[in-house]
Parts: structure tokens; sequence; C-alpha cells
């Protein structure tokens, strides 16, 4: 098979596509932020609004809602982390370090995006990981620097990105003067939890309640299931409440901390 250096990339309706971060905005018409315009990282705003004010204005959440404008379908919310992960790890071609996996892809192709492939992804990327930074660490040199200075620009504008556990972490930075007129990150977590676009469109973990069957309406842990099967940084603080009565459902306390 014919390998290639390609490390990112968006897998939409059974097609891949190439990651460009210039396809990347940030909309807050539902958050508690001012404005209701997407913009790129490089011109985003995180101007925040008392939440009385924001609910006025029908916003609901302190995460902003990233979205990625797809080839040929539009602006879209991504899912990341490790199912969206093993799914690019089965694009033929994918980078060496992605080792060629199409097992997640059949499973997303098959039975699609749930609480139990998003696990399944999560278990089945855990030995493959373990290997990997096995043989990262005989590679250290610990004769060697493991610092290089950078070059420090005056003025310009950067990008990074990484894949965290969660999933893909980006930042995004402007400078003038020798100083930073502007810095953006997009989480792993607010790629998942964002709210509502302008569009009306819901975030991924907000698309993933829906149609999930609730056994018991005053103790709804399959909600906690979904919730969790995110693993976002939210998941320890989760609550449910009765949105006609405003009633807590119910609390969880792992280890001591609500």
């Amino acid at each position: 098979m014919t390998r290639s250096t390609r490390a990112a990339g968006i897998y939409v309706d059974g097609a891949f596509h190439d990651y460009d971060q210039l396809r990347v905005s940030e909309d807050v018409t539902h958050s508690f932020y001012k404005g209701s315009r997407p913009l790129h990282p490089w011109e985003g705003e995180t101007d925040p609004l008392d939440p009385k004010d924001g609910r006025a204005a029908d916003k609901y959440s302190w995460a902003k809602s990233p979205r990625y404008d797809v080839p040929g379908k539009g602006r879209m919310p991504l899912e990341v982390g490790p199912l969206a992960r093993q799914v690019i790890a089965g694009r033929e071609g994918a980078a060496a370090h992605q080792d060629y996996d199409p097992f997640i892809l059949d499973c997303i192709n098959a039975k699609g995006a749930s609480v139990f492939t998003r696990q399944l992804a999560r278990m089945h990327e855990g030995p493959k990981l373990f290997h990997a930074v096995m043989t990262w660490l005989a590679e250290i040199d610990l004769h060697g620097s493991f610092y290089t200075k950078p070059t420090e620009h005056e003025s310009g504008k950067g990008h990074g990105g990484t894949e965290a556990a969660r999933g893909a972490l980006q930042d995004w930075i402007v400078l003038e003067g020798g100083k930073i007129a502007n810095y953006q990150v997009i989480t792993p977590t607010a790629w998942n939890i964002g709210p509502r676009d302008s569009d009306g469109v819901l975030g991924p973990m907000e698309q993933a309640f829906i149609g999930t069957e609730i056994y018991d309406m005053q103790d709804p842990v399959e909600l906690g299931h979904v919730a969790r099967s995110f693993d976002s940084c939210l998941v320890c603080t989760v609550h449910a409440y009765a949105g006609r009565t405003g009633r807590e459902l119910n609390r969880f306390v792992i280890n001591g901390m609500v």
C-alpha cells in the first residue's frame, strides 16, 4: 500500500477530506459571548456576557461552537477523539504513525457513531498507543538536548495543532509589535460539546442525546453514559434537570467531587 505523510483528515458522509485550518470557524450565537457571526480563530473574539443577559438572547453555553467548512457541504460540527482518530486511521494512505487500520471505520460504516463504537475505539486504540509510547521512550537520547529555542517573530500569524487524549487540540496566535494581539484555542471538549450555531445545527454531543431511550426519567443515567462517552472535561459536572420545572433530577458524586 502507498503511504504518505498525510496526518489530519475529515470524514463526512463516507468521504475523506484533507484538513485545512483556514476552514475552521467559531460561532457564538448561542454562547455566553457577544457576537453572532462565525469567525476564524485569527479574528476570534472572546467577549463574555452575563448569563442572565445571554439567556434573553437564547444563549445557553459557555462553550463556543467550532465549525468546519467541509468542501461541498458547508459549515459542519465535527466530533474529535479516539473514534475520529481511528476512523482517519482507516484511510488508505494514512500517515505511518496512524498505523493503517480499517476496523473502526468499518464499524462506523456498519453501525454508525454511538456510545458503543466511541468506547470501542478508545479501547482499540489503547494497546496501539502503548506499543508506540514504548518505542518512543526507547528512542530518547538522554545525552541530547530536549529544547530548541524558537525564532521570536515581531509580527505574524501562527497555528499549531496536536492530538490530546480527548482529541484535536489547536491554537491560533496573532503577533503585532512583538506582543500577542490575539490568541484563541479550540480544545477537544469545545469541538464535542459546542452548542447549536447560527443555522440552528446542534453540536456533536447534543445530537448524540437525541433519540436516546431513557428507562427512568427520574434517573436518566443513559444521558450520563452518552456524555461520558465523549470523555469531555465536563463529565463529572453533568447534571440532569426537568426543563419545565427546573427541578434537578440527579447529581453524581465521583471520588467526593460533584
